[in-house]
């Protein structure tokens, strides 16, 4: 089974495909803690992370070409096909055990009706984007990450845009509970990828003293920046709270199995330490 760090060479292909856009980018998802403790500068991180394959592009709205060949050429010259055929595709792939999976993402500014779907990248022939709520903090709390990527035997930095990790907790904590539940047999169960939310802000609170207390800078700035940010910021508290509260879908217990799965502890175990964090969490964003 390919781990995270075999991933990564995934990454870089992708990467060094869109190096000509990566001022205007922003890598968000999964791949964003990997990221912060291989090349954030960190001493210490404590915690294990869970394994992502696909990457996720967050595009900043209309996004002109200019001189540039646009994005949609740049990805079938190297080798990557849309998975839908559509006039403007928002999921690319070329091998996808290997890491090579790219979706692009967008800020929903449209009808309700338009949440989730495909939209057409203005400034971007052929190119999509999912349009999702609650966006704002990681296009607008951004940081840059260098990141080596060997090509023909000479080690090149890319640098790369991801949301501050403060921005990325606040934004998994105030949406894990958008993910459609699963209706199996009249039942409705937790998505899945919820569950994998939690884990993801479990981690990142488990990380140590060092990784935290950026997180507490990150949020004090947040507290100051603006009443959107604030509001954001005692949703994601609020959300934490309830899930921990009543949790009728199941959605910590499946994040207790993954946890579980992945750091062979006992179910009870994963449970209390995703139970134990996530209560820290919805303190440090409620202080």
């Amino acid at each position: 089974m390919l781990d995270q760090t075999q991933f990564e060479q995934g990454l870089r292909r992708i990467l060094w495909t869109l190096r000509d856009y990566l001022d205007d980018l922003t890598i968000i998802g999964g791949w964003v803690p990997h990221l912060y403790r291989r090349y954030g500068g960190f001493t210490q991180w404590s915690s294990e992370l869970s394994r992502t394959g696909e990457v996720d592009v967050l595009v900043p709205g209309p996004l002109a070409a200019g001189a540039r060949p646009p994005i949609s050429k740049l990805l079938a010259e190297a080798g990557f096909v849309p998975t839908a055929e559509a006039r403007a595709a928002a999921v690319w792939e070329k091998d996808p055990v290997a890491g090579e999976s790219i979706e692009f993402l967008v800020r929903h500014q449209g009808t309700a009706r338009q949440i989730g779907q495909t939209t057409i990248v203005a400034g971007q022939s052929g190119l999509g984007a999912i349009a999702l709520t609650e966006m704002d903090l990681q296009m607008k709390h951004v940081t840059t990450l260098r990141v080596p990527v060997t090509r023909d035997q000479r080690v090149d930095a890319l640098e790369i845009r991801v949301p501050t990790l403060g921005a990325y907790i606040v934004t998994k904590s105030a949406t894990f509970v958008r993910r459609r539940p699963i209706v199996e047999h009249g039942i409705t169960r937790g998505n899945p990828k919820a569950g994998k939310d939690l884990v993801y802000i479990r981690d990142l609170m488990a990380a140590g003293d060092e990784v935290t207390g950026w997180i507490r800078a990150d949020l004090a700035r947040l507290q100051k920046d603006s009443k959107g940010s604030r509001r954001y910021l005692e949703t994601a508290q609020a959300r934490l709270t309830e899930i921990l509260g009543s949790d009728p879908q199941g959605i910590i217990e499946l994040a207790a199995r993954e946890l579980a799965e992945r750091d062979r502890l006992t179910l009870g175990a994963a449970r209390a330490s995703i139970v134990g964090y996530l209560t820290d969490g919805a303190e440090m964003l409620g202080a």
